[in-house]
């Protein structure tokens, strides 16, 4: 019975954008958006890195320049 089943949730999947609230988060969202070739602005702190087109090969140069910058 369809009329039965709950209506569908469109608010489902969309993710509200959160900005960076520090300098940490501000060079750690300059760091992600030089790798991957995306504008600071579309990157929220609660973003995952690899729906954002992130993959290992990524992730490792996003480490090496996060040990460099951040000296961790």
């Amino acid at each position: 019975d369809r009329r039965a089943l709950p209506g569908p949730d469109v608010t489902a999947g969309l993710e509200v954008y959160i900005a960076p609230r520090n300098d940490i988060e501000e060079k750690l969202v300059k760091i992600w958006s030089e790798v991957l070739g995306t504008g600071k602005e579309k990157i929220g702190i609660d973003d995952n890195f690899f729906q954002l087109g992130g993959h290992s090969l990524k992730a490792t140069i996003t480490a090496a320049k996060i040990y460099k910058e951040l000296k961790v």
